[in-house]
C-alpha cells in the first residue's frame, strides 16, 4: 500500500474508498491508464531543462473541436536578454501510449528531400528566398534547407516507416490493426503541429521571432517492432512519415509534404532527447544565431556565383544586399561580433 504524503493535511473521514474498493485496486487501474507513462515522460523532460505542460489543448482542424496532447514541451535556446531578431528553441507535442501487445513499423524507406523535419514554425512565412550575385540564379526553398538542417544525423538516424500497426488479440490468434494506431497516435499529432504554427504565427508587424524547431513526438510503453525484408527486429526509435496532399489547382505546383513523427520507447527516451534530440537543436541553434537576419526576413543572399549551388550553401549565406533609396546599388555592411550565445 502506498505510503501518505509527507506533510500532507490531515484527511477528513468521509474522504474514505467505499466498499469493494482499496488502495491497491485503484493504483492498478492508474497503472493501466497511461498515466504514470505521461508523468514519467514529464520528468525526463523537466530533466533535461524543459518547461512541461500537461494536457496541451489544441483544436483539430478536421473538425474544429478542442482537443489535448498528453504534453507539449519547449526549451529556449538563447539567452534572455539577447537582441537577436531570431530567437530559437524547441518544442515538442507529445502522445504517450501503453500496451501488453506490441506495436509493428514496416521500415525500409528513406527520407525523402522534401520532409518537414523539423517542422518550423514562428516565421512569417514557409518560404525562403535566396539570391546571388549572377542575378539569374535566384529561387525559394525552406529554412530546413536553407539552413541545410537535414544534414545532421539526427534525420538520418532511426529506420522510416510509412505504416504503423498494432498487434490485437482475436481468439488464440494474434493481428494487426492500422486504425487505432492513426486515429489515435498519428492523426492527433499532425493535427497538433499544424496548431502550433497557427498558435505561434507572428503578427505581420513582428521584427523579432521566435523561431520552433518542432517535433511530433509518440512515447510508448509496449514493445517496438520494425518489419523489413521479411524479418523483424526490436526497434526503440522509428521515424514515421505521413505524407499530405498539396493544394489541387491548375497550374499550381504544389507536391504537398510530408510531416515526420518520431516514436520512441520509453526506456530509450532519455538517450533520444539526450543523444539525439538536443545535438540537433544546438545545431539549429547555431545556424539560427548565426543568420538572426536571413532568418527573421525569410531571404538571404549568397556571394560568389561558385557557391550558389554548393550542396551546403548555409555557410556562404548573408543578409539580402539592400538598395538604398538613391537609387545606387549598396550592399548591407556584413554582420559582424559573435553571435548571442547558445544556451542549453
Amino acid at each position: 500500500m502506498t505510503e501518505p504524503f509527507l506533510d500532507a493535511p490531515e484527511n477528513p473521514s468521509r474522504n474514505a474508498l467505499g466498499a469493494g474498493l482499496t488502495l491497491e485496486k485503484i493504483e492498478a487501474a492508474i497503472a493501466k491508464s497511461g498515466y504514470p507513462l505521461q508523468t514519467h515522460v514529464a520528468h525526463v523532460l523537466r530533466d533535461r531543462g524543459f518547461g512541461v505542460s500537461p494536457e496541451w489543448s489544441f483544436i483539430d482542424r478536421d473538425t474544429n473541436d478542442l482537443r489535448s496532447m498528453d504534453l507539449r514541451a519547449s526549451l529556449r535556446l538563447y539567452e534572455r536578454g539577447d537582441q537577436t531578431r531570431a530567437r530559437p528553441a524547441i518544442d515538442l507535442v507529445i502522445e504517450c501510449k501503453q500496451s501488453e501487445l506490441p506495436f509493428v513499423f514496416f521500415t525500409g524507406e528513406s527520407l525523402p528531400w522534401s520532409a518537414r523535419l523539423p517542422f518550423i514554425v514562428g516565421l512569417k512565412t514557409d518560404d525562403f528566398s535566396v539570391s546571388t550575385d549572377t542575378g539569374d540564379g535566384s529561387w525559394t526553398t525552406d529554412l530546413q534547407d536553407a539552413l541545410g538542417l537535414q544534414s545532421h544525423s539526427f534525420s538520418t538516424t532511426p529506420p522510416i516507416a510509412y505504416t504503423m500497426s498494432k498487434c490485437q488479440r482475436k481468439g488464440s490468434e494474434v493481428i494487426l490493426s492500422g486504425e487505432e494506431t492513426y486515429s489515435g497516435i498519428v492523426l492527433p499529432l499532425v493535427n497538433a503541429l499544424h496548431y502550433l504554427k497557427v498558435a505561434e504565427a507572428p503578427p505581420s508587424t513582428a521584427h523579432y521571432f521566435d523561431v520552433h524547431y518542432a517535433v511530433a513526438l509518440a512515447v510508448l510503453d509496449a514493445p517496438m517492432l520494425a518489419f523489413e525484408r521479411g524479418v523483424a527486429t526490436m526497434s526503440p526509435w522509428v521515424r514515421l512519415l505521413r505524407h499530405e496532399a498539396g493544394q489541387a489547382k491548375l497550374g499550381k505546383n504544389d507536391r504537398g509534404q510530408t510531416l515526420a513523427v518520431d516514436v520512441v520507447h520509453r526506456d530509450f527516451l532519455d538517450t533520444y532527447i539526450s543523444d539525439h534530440l538536443l545535438p540537433a537543436g544546438r545545431d539549429f541553434a547555431d545556424k539560427v544565431l548565426r543568420h538572426p537576419e536571413e532568418v527573421a526576413d525569410c531571404r538571404g543572399h549568397i556571394r560568389g556565383p561558385e557557391n550558389a549551388r554548393a550542396s551546403d550553401y548555409e555557410q556562404h549565406l548573408g543578409p539580402k544586399p539592400t538598395v538604398p533609396f538613391l537609387g545606387r546599388k549598396g550592399v548591407r555592411a556584413p554582420i559582424t561580433g559573435q553571435p548571442p550565445k547558445t544556451v542549453f
